[in-house]
């Protein structure tokens, strides 16, 4: 599918064509002329004024939940905040929770190292930025905390962390997530030489995939036991027993998540790009063909007590939409993520009468533990589905941003224009081959922007004469992704997009 043909661009800013099923009210609290996204992020705001019920819970506390909301609305506000739409508030709340929770020493609120729980980590990964925009010494502080934590953290016999010191031996799709694209960021920032922790990472993502692997679906079971002794343990492999849904989503929104930290020089980080591929060269077949979405259960898709999920569904559309950007994941893929994001709208999305939005039939929870078999039967009907939950929330929100950032590229990509002039830049060993052609004598100027609106190369030509061009440009140390390249002449302008892999 041509990544251009994606959304009509109207659609995604304004959450308008798509959400065509729900009512625009008069008179709302959140206004129905907002990007979807911020739509969302400011109906979290309202139903979680004071950070205390965000997981439903009636005390603040340090949790996985808050910190993926937060990180949801600070990308948001990353997407627009602009002098035309002011999402300062976005910013402001999530700042918010940190400043509640983190005390001026830098002591987190209710955190218990001797938990070891991989869950405690993941509210860290904002505070990278929060350090980085205030220099406020207590976010240091807290960032070592989580990661003085992974320093010790238990772990099996081949290295891989335990979940929870809570839970012995036992590795869960969750806990990637939850753990690495911390320690990943970590290492980058802070550590002269990052590799060992990089190796680390990357040991911690293979691990889980040796021996979660369902050789039947080919797709990553929820848990693993080293001991093979939990009564949700098979007693040979100590796999669980089936592929739940959001811990697989889990795992494929850690794998784009530390891809795009990771450096390529990094080795085996190709690694994680098979892992990655596989899932998605796998998981198209397990979509359901009416509502796009996934079931809880995924690799039970015609199971008739099977429910498709919403928390595993925008987790997996966000992989997919962030891993075509970022150039991990062939772009013939979009349609199976825009498929699933028309069916979020279509079938899982309403709007209370104030225009707040509201999110259904996301698992409220699931785990694995003496009382929680990881049988069909458990996943199935022994959980129960609720509005606006976080795990959800979160991603369907991070699904609505990633899809604004390939739109805002792509917007900016014209095709060349209808004269014997063209633009392309190829692959070539370990950099690229620019070739142009010009209809007269001129100077050209090329520029190559990535996503975020950062120059990576940049190159001026004086007097080129007409005809064809070729020069070689050294792109071996840029990041996977997707680029803007742009070349002037006298006498048009020429745009591409590049991906590069």
């Amino acid at each position: 599918m041509n990544i251009h043909r994606l959304f009509s661009r109207a659609a995604l800013l304004l959450g308008v064509a798509l959400l065509g099923n729900l009512p625009v009210m008069a008179d709302t609290v959140v206004s129905a002329d907002l990007p979807l996204a911020v739509r969302f992020c400011r109906s979290e705001m309202l139903r979680h004024p004071d950070y205390k019920t965000i997981d439903s819970n009636t005390a603040l506390k340090w949790n996985y939940t808050h910190g993926l909301l937060c990180q949801a609305i600070f990308a948001t506000y990353d997407c627009y905040q602009s002098d035309t739409l002011d999402c300062s508030d976005l910013y402001d709340y999530a700042k918010g929770y940190y400043e509640a929770t983190i005390t001026a020493k830098g002591v987190i609120y209710k955190y218990s190292k001797s938990n070891y729980s991989l869950d405690h980590v993941n509210p860290g990964k904002n505070l990278f930025r929060l350090y980085t925009e205030t220099g406020d010494e207590r976010y240091k502080i807290a960032m070592e905390t989580l990661r003085d934590q992974l320093q010790d953290q238990p772990r099996t016999s081949e290295g891989g962390f335990w979940h929870k010191n809570s839970y012995p031996y036992q590795m869960w799709l969750d806990g990637i997530y939850m753990g690495e694209p911390y320690y990943a960021r970590y290492a980058k920032e802070f550590e002269s030489d990052p590799s060992e922790s990089y190796a680390d990472v990357i040991r911690q993502f293979l691990l889980i995939a040796k021996h979660t692997k369902d050789d039947h679906s080919g797709l990553y079971r929820h848990g693993w036991d080293e001991k093979c002794q939990q009564v949700w343990a098979d007693p040979t492999t100590g796999q669980s027993s089936h592929v739940w849904g959001r811990a697989l989503g889990w795992y494929t929104m850690a794998l784009v998540d530390v891809l795009e930290i990771l450096p390529e020089e990094t080795p085996d980080r190709d690694s994680l790009l098979i892992v990655l591929q596989g899932i998605f060269d796998i998981l198209p077949q397990y979509q359901d063909p009416v509502t796009g979405a996934w079931y809880q259960v995924t690799d039970y898709p015609d199971s008739t007590d099977n429910y498709t999920e919403m928390s595993c569904t925008p987790m997996f559309a966000y992989s997919i939409v962030k891993g075509i950007r970022l150039g991990y994941l062939d772009p013939s893929l979009m349609e199976v993520a825009r498929k699933a994001y028309e069916g979020i709208l279509d079938n899982y999305l309403t709007v209370e009468a104030d225009g707040k939005i509201t999110l259904e039939k996301i698992c409220s929870v699931a785990g694995l533990s003496d009382d929680r078999d990881g049988s069909y039967d458990y996943y199935v009907h022994q959980t129960t589905t609720v509005s606006n939950d976080p795990k959800g929330v979160g991603p369907f929100i991070l699904l609505c941003v990633e899809l604004e950032k390939v739109a805002e590229a792509t917007a900016h990509v014209s095709a060349p224009a209808a004269t014997k002039s063209a633009l392309r830049l190829l692959p070539q060993g370990n950099g690229t081959l620019l070739t142009y052609s010009l209809q007269d004598p001129s100077d050209v100027q090329f520029t190559c922007t990535a996503l975020s609106g950062k120059t990576v190369y940049q190159a001026a030509w004086p007097t080129e004469s007409a005809g064809e061009h070729r020069h070689t440009i050294d792109t071996a140390g840029w990041p996977a992704g997707l680029y803007i390249a742009q070349l002037k002449s006298k006498s048009e302008t020429m745009t591409v997009k590049y991906i590069k892999k």
